[in-house]
This record gives C-alpha cells, sequence and structure tokens, in this order.
C-alpha cells in the first residue's frame, strides 16, 4: 500500500510539461472540429484537418506532419479525394485515396499504388453503385474496365457488378461486359454470388426486378431490397397500390 501511494504521489506531483507539436499557418483552423487524439503517458499522437480560410485548401495532419492538402475536406462526397481510414496510434495510421491527372491513386499506410479507373475499400458502397462478394482484401481497384482486389501487396482480378453511366442512362455491368440498361433514374440493390449470379432492380415507368438477365417481377410501386442466394433464390418486398408485400422466388408469400 505505501508503495502504491508513493508512486501516486510521485505521478501526480509532476510539473506539466507544455510541447508544442504542430504550429498551423496564419489564417489556418482546424475544420468543424475534426481531430483525433491517442494520448499515452509519454508520446501524444493526433490527426486533424485543418482549413485555411483565405485558400479554401483543406490539409491533412497526420502527427504533426502535413500529408495531404486538397480543395475539399475529403469525406465521402468528394471527386478529388477520400479519407478512409485514421488511426493515430500507429505509424503510418491513415489510408485515403485522391485523383491526380484524370486517375485514381491510394495511399495505404503510406504506400502509394495507381493510378487506376476507380479505387475503393468497400465491397459496396452507400449509393449502392457496385457490389462483389469478396471479403479479405485491404482495397479494390479498377483497371481497363475489371475490378481488382489488392492484399499485402498481391493483386488478382475478381467478380463485380456494378451501375455505370449517368442519371437518366444507366447500365448494369457484371465482370466487364453490359448485361442491362439503358434504365432511368434508378438501379439498385446490386448483388452477386460467388458462382456469378446477379440480380438487381431498376426503375422503367415502374420498378422492376431482374434476376440473371430477366426480368421476373413488376412494374411496382417501389422495391425495399433484394436478396440472392448462391442457389438462384431470391426475395424482396415492394409496394403495390399503397401495400406492402413480401416476394420468395418470385411467389407473394406476405402481405398485405
Amino acid at each position: 500500500m505505501l508503495l502504491v501511494v508513493a508512486v501516486a504521489m510521485s505521478a501526480f506531483g509532476q510539473t506539466s510539461k507544455r510541447e508544442v507539436v504542430f504550429t498551423m499557418n496564419a489564417n489556418e483552423v482546424i475544420y468543424q472540429n475534426e481531430y483525433a487524439l491517442f494520448q499515452t503517458f509519454n508520446r501524444n499522437r493526433f490527426a486533424c484537418i485543418t482549413l485555411d480560410t483565405i485558400t479554401d485548401k483543406y490539409t491533412f495532419v497526420f502527427n504533426g506532419e502535413r500529408i495531404k492538402t486538397a480543395s475539399s475536406c475529403g469525406n465521402q462526397w468528394d471527386d478529388e479525394w477520400h479519407l478512409y481510414y485514421i488511426n493515430p496510434g500507429e505509424a503510418k495510421g491513415y489510408i485515403f485515396a485522391y485523383r491526380e491527372n484524370g486517375r485514381w491513386y491510394i495511399n495505404y499506410r503510406g504506400v502509394v499504388d495507381g493510378g487506376f479507373d476507380d479505387v475503393t475499400l468497400f465491397s459496396s458502397d452507400y449509393e449502392g453503385e457496385r457490389y462483389t462478394p469478396e471479403k479479405n482484401y485491404d482495397y479494390l481497384y479498377k483497371l481497363a474496365g475489371r475490378w481488382y482486389v489488392s492484399k499485402n501487396g498481391k493483386n488478382r482480378k475478381i467478380s463485380l457488378i456494378e451501375r455505370t453511366g449517368e442519371y437518366g442512362k444507366y447500365y448494369v455491368n457484371v465482370n466487364g461486359s453490359t448485361v442491362g440498361g439503358p434504365y432511368g433514374s434508378f438501379v439498385d440493390y446490386l448483388t452477386l454470388t460467388e458462382s456469378g449470379k446477379y440480380a438487381y432492380c431498376y426503375w422503367d415507368n415502374g420498378y422492376y426486378v431482374n434476376v440473371n438477365g430477366s426480368t421476373v417481377a413488376g412494374p411496382y410501386e417501389s422495391i425495399y431490397g433484394l436478396t440472392l442466394t448462391e442457389s438462384g433464390k431470391y426475395a424482396y418486398s415492394y409496394r403495390d397500390n399503397g401495400k406492402h408485400y413480401v416476394n420468395v422466388n418470385g411467389s407473394t408469400v406476405g402481405g398485405p
């Protein structure tokens, strides 16, 4: 007990030491309080986004080092770069992708790779633009119309379904080949099995379901989900005449 008290008194009795770990430039502020801190007994490690209020330039700072400066803040909606991962406790604890001269690059824990047609960390994205059954990888990238995974510096081609084109003229692409379209304002719930079976929903004066290249249902007022199993069975929910239903393999099994 005496030893514990002595150690505690020694620790709390020390004089606080102020240390400058990063100096911002004139007219520079921390953007929207974006700040991450990893603190140990003898070291402070941190990351933040700063904003120059005169030039409107954003800078990603990691442990006192300016890593990336751009005209956007690096969120998931930016066209210029995406900041995916931060861990100040790691020596190179950051991952971000960025576009330069029309090509995409990725800085993966301090190692840069590219330029690609596209690059992402996610097997599916927030807008439902793509999906792959791949699970174990560092990142995905697209080159010459095909998608690949990179894991520990090794790359291989994968199967992936994606929405291509633009609003009002969407297409569905599987492994580099167009399998559907053009469609109007909606293509979503893209799904693909390891054996290559695929399904998706689309809009054409109503919502429809396509499985393996054939339209199997629709039109509906709306569709709320689509699941496809490895055996080829599918299920989804939909609304018709203001009522909600569940369909499995072409038969309504629930509702209204």
